[in-house]
């Protein structure tokens, strides 16, 4: 039975004959809204073991604002580290707002274990823990990702006089199709890559909804070939994300590999400040376990052969870009 969101709501009362409406209470005034940073610091001074430091603000997002935070744990010779905190305040956002960042760190809490997704930071002890009832946050702590997103990583490449090397390319494309598996089977081993060859919990059918060079961002170096030329790639920001219902035309991976794509053909063209668009040709990725003329939309990386289109792009490897184009066949 589908779990609809309106399924406990109580049928309403109806009006009857008109009557005389009754006087509106008049309504309260709201508080004048603080200033959010000087807010924060008010709710981090209340715990007594000074823990939360403010840094800065880290950026401004569609849900609200995201504020970097050095966070020290309480015990000898404890190490300090960097947090980011996503607020979401219904005196500078709308309602809606406030509960889509509800909705993605329920969302999150699902990938905590995941290597190609951010993860959720802290738990209880949360000084900001009395803003839900006091001035109705929602928020949100998250690993910080020290080395930019997508985006500036593309735009720096862009200075460059040379293409980016098939290697590179290769591993975003690793970082962000293990971040697509682990959408749909999460699992919790920080240390392993995520892959389909392992046995597998049920899907999760969720659906990124956004996924473009702004929200993935790269965090640390780390010990493994896959992220000893690149640092690990993540994917982040679930306010959008959505559960698609089984049974469809399309499951909830084959949508993100679809965007993954897209991603990846962006980066391959330039095209970091806009989204991808092509017309879609037949292609052959049958080498890769797929069918042998299926639609994508490739005509600008790969060029229509039946049309005489030569090569765009002749120092890719042929095998690897049709992989890309091909990730969600049509």
């Amino acid at each position: 039975m589908v779990d609809y969101p309106w399924a406990n709501v109580k049928r309403l009362d109806m009006p009857g004959p008109a009557r005389e409406p009754k006087p509106k209470p008049k309504p309260k005034p709201r508080p004048r809204p603080r200033d959010q940073w000087t807010t924060i610091q008010d709710y981090f001074e209340r715990d007594n073991e000074r823990r939360f430091q403010l840094e800065g603000l880290h950026g401004k997002g569609g849900q609200g604002c995201v504020y970097k935070v050095k966070y020290t744990p309480v015990a000898e010779n404890a190490v300090s580290r960097f947090l980011v905190v996503k607020i979401a305040d219904p005196s500078t956002a709308t309602k809606f707002d406030v509960n889509l960042v509800w909705k993605e760190k329920r969302f999150m809490e699902t990938y905590r274990g995941c290597k190609h997704v951010v993860r959720l930071s802290l738990g209880p002890d949360d000084p900001l823990a009395p803003a839900k009832d006091e001035l109705g946050w929602a928020w949100l702590y998250m690993e910080n990702l020290e080395n930019g997103t997508l985006f500036d990583f593309q735009y720096k490449m862009e200075q460059r006089s040379s293409p980016l090397e098939n290697a590179l390319l290769w591993l975003l494309f690793l970082c962000a199709i293990r971040g697509c598996i682990a959408l749909e089977y999460p699992w919790d081993n920080r240390d392993e890559n995520e892959t389909m060859r392992r046995s597998l919990p049920q899907p999760t059918g969720l659906v990124h909804a956004d996924l473009h060079c702004g929200n993935v961002m790269f965090g640390s170096w780390l010990d493994d070939p896959e992220h000893d030329i690149l640092p690990v790639m993540k994917i982040l920001d679930f306010g959008l994300s959505y559960i698609q219902p089984s049974g469809g035309l399309e499951t909830g991976m084959q949508r993100n590999q679809e965007d993954v794509g897209i991603l990846m053909a962006g980066v391959i063209t330039g095209e970091y400040y806009s989204k991808y668009v092509s017309a879609e040709i037949e292609i052959d990725i049958s080498k890769f376990g797929g069918a042998t003329n299926v639609l994508a939309p490739a005509a600008r990386l790969l060029g229509d052969a039946e049309m005489g289109d030569s090569d765009p792009y002749p120092y890719l490897k042929c095998a690897e870009t049709e992989q890309y184009c091909g990730t969600n066949p049509k």
